[in-house]
């Protein structure tokens, strides 16, 4: 199953009210209207007209859904316009790989055969397919990029990672940088990707702990490889160096149960979407390595992930430099 969940569900099915509920940006699942454009007043895919109160029903829901940011198109705007709608249903998913996690029916219907990811209602809920599950992704910027959806990345305008040894630098991780800055520079690109964000500016802050070593070191091993940022868009990086706080009184409750947290936990924060992962933001695709991601869904640990910020009061900013300064500090160096 996917790492978010994006449905395609049945008219029949949505105006039933038994869905309504599993839809939500912080749950990870959202309604996709395909094969068609909007659902607000649509036949059955079995062609069965609905009946008023049904039609009254499934606008209701839709709005409602669509209101709260739930019903996004996944897909490319012609997909939509195909004529035969259920043969452009099965042809999606029968994919190998699609944005569409599984389609929703009312009952079980003759093409439900032709696809193992259309499942009745009763089979939806049964055998929880509403369930978001750990995915392993190979270490490597698009394995990651790739899955999550255009609709959250493209309106974005704050990404967030979250890694207590990014700023870790020794005899030997002193050349992993550019593996650590290859996640951002394929962020970026992606970000770019959209023409709706030529001329946005990105934010990206990044929070590590501070290891203790000289911060001028610090700067200037990373200033090293910040060409690999160059680049005619607005950038608006961030680096944020931490130390744990011992003096927890004046936590708020929702994060003083997080103060003793382990600090090896990773997140990549897009927005308000929050996902965990097992070891490393590295570049590692020659090892071809994988590792585990998850979708903060509904989880405590968004109070945690969200408790990091410039004003943040869970840990002591030790130091902070951004892009810019970067940059100088390269102009400077010797070749």
């Amino acid at each position: 199953m996917s790492l978010i969940h994006i449905y395609a569900c049945c008219p029949l099915a949505l105006q039933s009210g038994k869905l309504t509920h599993y839809f939500g940006p912080e749950k990870g699942r959202f309604l996709d209207p395909f094969p068609f454009s909007s659902l607000r007043v649509r036949p059955s895919w079995s062609n069965i007209e609905l009946k008023e109160n049904e039609k009254r029903r499934l606008l209701e829901i839709f709005i409602k859904l669509k209101n709260s940011g739930c019903v996004k198109k996944s897909l490319a705007d012609d997909i939509y316009n195909l004529d035969d709608k259920i043969e452009s249903l099965l042809s999606e998913l029968n994919k190998k790989e699609s944005t569409i996690t599984l389609a929703i029916v009312n009952d079980h219907v003759d093409f439900c055969s032709k696809s193992d990811r259309i499942y009745t209602l009763s089979e939806f809920q049964e055998k929880n397919k509403f369930t978001l599950n750990t995915k392993m992704l190979y270490m490597s910027p698009s394995a990651i990029l790739d899955i999550i959806p255009n609709f959250i990345i493209q309106p974005s305008k704050m990404f967030k990672l979250i890694d207590p040894y990014f700023f870790e630098i020794n005899d030997k991780s002193i050349y992993d940088i550019p593996k650590r800055f290859k996640f951002f520079v394929a962020l970026i690109k992606k970000y770019y990707s959209y023409k709706e964000n030529e001329n946005i500016s990105i934010n990206i802050d990044i929070f590590g702990r501070d290891t203790g070593v000289l911060i001028q070191n610090v700067q200037e091993a990373f200033a090293k490889h910040i060409h690999m940022f160059q680049s005619n868009s607005p950038l608006n990086i961030n680096f944020f160096l931490l130390k744990k706080k011992y003096q927890h009184d004046e936590l708020p409750e929702d994060i003083k149960e997080f103060s003793d947290l382990d600090q090896h936990m990773r997140f990549f924060c897009i927005d308000g979407h929050n996902f965990r992962y097992e070891n490393s933001i590295m570049d590692r695709t020659f090892k071809k390595e994988k590792q585990a991601w998850d979708y903060l869904a509904t989880d405590d640990l968004n109070s945690y992930v969200n408790s990091f910020h410039e004003n943040t009061k869970l840990y002591e900013i030790v130091h902070k430099f951004d892009l810019k300064q970067l940059e100088a500090k390269s102009r400077n160096q010797i070749p």
